[in-house]
């Protein structure tokens, strides 16, 4: 995706209503970008389930409670160490072409569940229900968003400044994880402004630095303090210690890849 993409993409995005996922929102917002001769037909709850079958989010409402919150007081008993966290003991390994894990070949099996991290698209149970079906459904590994930037529920609503709810969410789902044998690949940056990514972090700094948004994206790469704000938040991820395991990230077997 080249720079002179964005306006195109923020346009589709913005004709399919999701202004919200520009720059933070709500129903009122996606309300807002529908075409106004019609918006007073759609209902609040029509919206949401646009909203949801648009980035293909698992359906609300359709948690069986009990189980997740029996699942729930597991998970906060795992058994953890050094290369071990719950179910996810010994890390898996690039040998070659292919996967090891204890030197045996490792087979993946899973899907994006992007959304597994951020509190404002599902709640705790609901996370550990999913996760719980994917280990039912016998997959192995789910690719996680760690990075929702910019906005007041993400895990960076600032450059440089980080929010330990949104922290915890991801604690919570790597302990889960852990408790069901899943690994984790851990996306702590992308392309995509709407969810904090590259263009963000550029468009964010020249904000600060009176410059305004629309730089050039390559200054994610050439521009020191842009890239010492992105080199902080990795470090904080590395570094952090699980409030749910005790577990330091790094010692974790649970994160497969960065």
């Amino acid at each position: 995706m080249s720079q002179t993409d964005l306006p195109q993409i923020q346009s589709f995005i913005r004709s399919q209503g999701f202004e919200d996922r520009l720059g933070g929102g709500s129903v009122d917002s996606t309300r807002a970008s529908l075409d106004s001769s019609s918006s007073d037909s759609v209902s609040d709850s029509q919206i949401l389930q646009i909203q949801e079958s648009k980035w293909n989010l698992p359906p609300k409402g359709a948690v069986d409670t009990s189980r997740a919150a029996i699942q729930e007081a597991d998970i906060g008993n795992i058994r953890v160490g050094f290369g071990s966290s719950g179910k996810n003991v010994g890390f898996v390994k690039a040998s070659g072409t292919r996967f090891t894990l204890d030197g045996k070949p490792y087979f993946c099996a899973g899907t994006n569940a992007y959304y597994m991290s951020r509190i404002d698209f599902l709640s705790a149970q609901e996370m550990i229900y999913q996760m719980m079906k994917h280990s039912e459904l016998q997959g192995n590994v789910l690719r996680v968003f760690f990075a929702y930037d910019f906005s007041s529920s993400g895990t960076q609503p600032q450059l440089g400044v980080y929010n330990e709810d949104a922290l915890r969410r991801i604690d919570l789902v790597m302990a889960a994880a852990a408790n069901f044998g899943i690994r984790i690949i851990a996306v702590l940056g992308n392309y995509w402004p709407f969810v904090g990514g590259m263009q963000a972090y550029v468009d964010e700094w020249g904000k600060k630095v009176g410059r305004g948004s629309g730089q050039p994206l390559e200054l994610f790469y050439t521009e020191p303090e842009i890239r010492g704000y992105y080199k902080k938040w990795v470090n904080t991820i590395i570094t952090r210690t699980n409030t749910v395991t005790g577990l330091p990230y790094k010692d974790d077997p649970t994160i497969l890849a960065w």
